[in-house]
């Protein structure tokens, strides 16, 4: 029974966090690998009040004993799921001591009452309960909670991002003497179809074409390029692990976004174990690598999915490896796109000659990073010379708006997509600190924290998603922050 009860609040508090980041009390947990496991604990502690639901009709009221006031006491200092779940779904209180951990692991956590006030001096906030509070651990994914929220609070929940379509030169006769680009403006979630109806890649496609057919335009002479320049573009964060940089959860941040930064490669598997598998192709089409090495092979029957990718930017050349369960059916693996600008334009371009507007030419290297600016350090920037300096023109009807921030925030907590959280740490450096890269963002970031009395000492920021090693974070000072946000 107490395992059915277990279950039951496990399940209840997985719905709850996949509906509602609004995260209002914590427990925070560390496992002796260093990275952490975190339990966000709701407190609604009115939820059950009279005034604020309403109850179900009762034939005969009853009056409240004794017994029935204490668990009434005891259930408003539980934990609760939102006020339109029944009371029946509610789980039971957790039991702060009796929570168990491996012998020897190095876990700590820190648990504070939301109806507190943060102290001026951190020394005299009070807590629940603690263990190794002051300690720092590496914070892994719960470090988006930090770079979502300041984004939230400095831009706002309703800042959009713009993506359109630019040209230079002049349209004669149905012809576009001159170049098409994609303008990227800082947007993570263009062409990403999970982001929701409308901003998948073909519905904007399509309207940019017709904007172009009715510009007058059904030929392109010069080249289709895509112009990440609003951010930054560096290629994967130098502190993230080598290994990760070549899988779909650590590509680099760019201006033009395609596709969550992410391709999807087939591959088909064998019936039997230790076996060959075959690499079929990619979507979208145009990645940007030029040679996938395929290593998988076919592991028992009732074995998991360890496939990866191996090789991260600059390399054009990406290995698969690792196994994958026994079977003939076709299996997936993804990973990360190295230039998502120039596979935007591709991917456009393709479109556009499959819908009645010819273009033949491609602007730029796929792996040619900055994609519209010569930088001395960076010799194939300069085959991208072609867009620097560019005096462009508008195509009406293309401007494209993002969903507001708060949705792409919501995205980013729910999916615990590494490729959203990076590009909001740039956008956050864009916006409030005039240059959009991740180490401006940093900058702005722990001043946004000293200035709202958070210790430095206890959070150390490498990046903006978790993914460095590099990173860590107290337990006292989550805590706190849950309690600030």
């Amino acid at each position: 029974m107490k395992d059915k009860q277990k279950k039951s609040a496990k399940s209840n508090w997985e719905n709850y966090w996949h509906s509602n980041w609004s995260i209002h009390r914590n427990i925070h947990r560390i496992n002796n690998r260093g990275m952490i496991q975190t339990i966000f604990l709701a407190l609604f502690a009115f939820s059950i009040q009279a005034e604020t639901t309403k109850p179900a009709p009762k034939k005969t009221p009853q009056p409240k004993n004794e017994s029935r006031k204490l668990e009434e006491k005891k259930l408003k200092h539980s934990i609760s799921l939102p006020q339109k779940a029944p009371l029946a779904a509610i789980p039971k209180p957790i039991d702060i001591q009796s929570l168990t951990y491996p012998i020897g692991a190095n876990m700590g956590w820190a648990l504070m009452d939301t109806q507190i006030k943060l102290q001026a001096n951190p020394e005299n906030d009070k807590y629940v309960d603690q263990r190794l509070g002051d300690q720092n651990f590496t914070p892994a994914s719960t470090q988006k909670l930090f770079t979502t929220w300041i984004a939230l609070d400095l831009l706002g929940p309703e800042k959009t991002f713009t993506t359109k379509l630019e040209y230079r030169g002049n349209i004669e006769a149905t012809h576009l003497k001159g170049d098409l680009f994609i303008v990227g403006g800082g947007d993570p979630s263009f062409g990403n179809a999970d982001q929701g109806l409308g901003n998948e890649s073909v519905t904007i496609f399509s309207i940019w074409a017709d904007a172009l057919k009715k510009a007058g335009i059904s030929h392109i002479d010069g080249c289709i390029g895509g112009d990440g320049s609003y951010l930054v573009e560096q290629g994967p964060h130098p502190a993230m692990l080598w290994e990760d940089a070549g899988n779909y959860y650590g590509g680099g941040i760019s201006g033009l976004s395609f596709n969550g930064n992410l391709f999807t490669a087939s591959l088909i598997g064998n019936p039997s174990p230790n076996k060959s598998t075959i690499f079929i192709g990619t979507s979208p089409k145009h990645t940007g690598i030029v040679r996938f090495d395929n290593y998988v092979l076919t592991g028992i029957s009732a074995s998991r999915d360890s496939a990866y990718f191996l090789g991260g930017f600059p390399s054009a050349v990406r290995e698969i490896r690792g196994t994958y369960p026994a079977g003939p059916s076709k299996f997936y693996i993804k990973g990360s796109l190295p230039n998502p600008a120039w596979t935007a334009a591709r991917e456009f371009q393709d479109y556009l000659n499959a819908h009645g507007i010819q273009s033949s030419s491609s602007c730029g290297d796929s792996l040619a990073l900055p994609n519209l600016k010569n930088s001395g350090n960076n010799k194939t920037s300069n085959k991208n010379a072609i867009f620097k300096n560019a005096t462009r023109k508008l195509i009406v009807g293309s401007e494209h708006q993002s969903p507001p921030l708060r949705d792409l925030i919501r995205y980013t907590n729910q999916k615990s997509d590494n490729a959203y959280a990076a590009q909001l740490l740039a956008l956050i450096g864009k916006e409030k600190g005039g240059q959009g890269d991740w180490q401006t963002g940093l900058k702005v970031v722990n001043e946004y924290l000293i200035t709202k009395g958070f210790s430095l000492d206890r959070i150390h920021l490498k990046d903006g998603n978790g993914m460095s090693r590099y990173n860590w974070i107290a337990p006292k000072e989550i805590a706190r922050f849950l309690v600030y946000a």
